[in-house]
């Protein structure tokens, strides 16, 4: 078990990934299962808690922010006194999903330390408005990432141009990869 004095000084991390079609795409091509990108995501949020992040936040889309979200409230069993941050792009993000992901949704916001909205309604580009929030907002980047193109491939290289270290898990192979410190 972790404590806060050991490694606190309020770091804080953001993360982006693939939504789950894109996700399991890519996943597939490799050969993993999303059991291989909980595992690899665990060890690495591990290692940045140790290094003294203790704030996580994450865009809240389907896919990927769902693990990491899962994963930051997984771990908090060990390590109390870290935060997640749910930054969502718009109100009613959720207003299309499935039942079941609304359900998932609702008990991640309810179990997020902070919820913000980068926008009050939805609009072309509301997205890229919150992928810039989590950069702009952070001292480290964690990407579930393999360079297709969309909003995370914005947000990786988003984080470069500002200077940011990134971390990716790569979903063919789960190992990690750090593009920039």
């Amino acid at each position: 078990m972790g404590y806060a004095s050991d490694y606190f000084n309020g770091k804080i991390c953001s993360f982006t990934g693939y939504r789950s079609y894109k996700l399991n795409e890519s996943l597939s091509w490799g050969g993993n299962d999303i059991g291989d990108i909980y595992t690899a995501l665990n060890g690495l949020l591990i290692e940045k808690i140790k290094a003294g992040f203790s704030i996580f936040q994450c865009g809240m889309a389907l896919g990927a922010d769902t693990i990491f979200a899962e994963e930051i409230i997984r771990l908090r069993d060990n390590y109390p006194y870290i935060q997640l941050t749910a930054v969502i792009p718009c109100p009613h993000q959720e207003e299309r999903w499935r039942e079941s992901e609304k359900e998932q949704y609702y008990n991640l916001l309810r179990l997020s330390d902070i919820v913000t909205y980068t926008s009050t309604n939805y609009f072309n580009g509301c997205m890229q408005v919150r992928n810039r929030y989590l950069v702009d907002n952070c001292d480290e980047l964690i990407a579930i990432y393999d360079g297709k193109k969309g909003g995370s491939d914005f947000t990786v290289k988003y984080a470069i141009k500002k200077n940011k270290k990134v971390t990716i898990i790569d979903p063919k192979n789960c190992f990690e990869l750090t593009l920039l410190n």
